[in-house]
């Protein structure tokens, strides 16, 4: 019986964000396995809003819990999603993934992300 944990990228995966008052957006907690079902335990538990959104959720792992997530780090991680669900769409609505030559750019006027 193999009892290898699974590759990282299907490991249940989980963020916890928060909005302060002053609107600073902080990591609050973060994990993956048994981690990160119970972050999910406790949020469903406690009536908080939960989003199923795995890309973010892989996406936040990177920020050191308890820091507040800078605005230019937001901004460009909803950039990128914002590309790739436009991304998925367009390829679950064509039946195909082949966009190689695509260049299109995902940045804004706040510079490349």
């Amino acid at each position: 019986m193999n009892t290898a944990p699974p590759p990282q990228e299907q490991r249940q995966t989980a963020a916890a964000i928060k909005t302060a008052p002053d609107g600073a957006v902080h990591l609050t907690a973060k994990g993956q396995g048994v981690m990160a079902e119970e972050i999910l335990d406790i949020a469903f538990s406690s009536g908080t809003k939960v989003r199923q959104d795995p890309d973010l959720a892989r996406m936040l792992q990177s920020f050191e819990t308890g820091t507040p997530l800078p605005p230019p780090a937001l901004e460009a991680l909803s950039a990128l999603l914002s590309y790739l669900y436009s991304y998925n769409q367009a390829v679950a609505q064509d039946g195909h993934e082949d966009k190689t030559d695509s260049t299109e750019d995902i940045g804004d006027s706040h510079g490349p992300v």
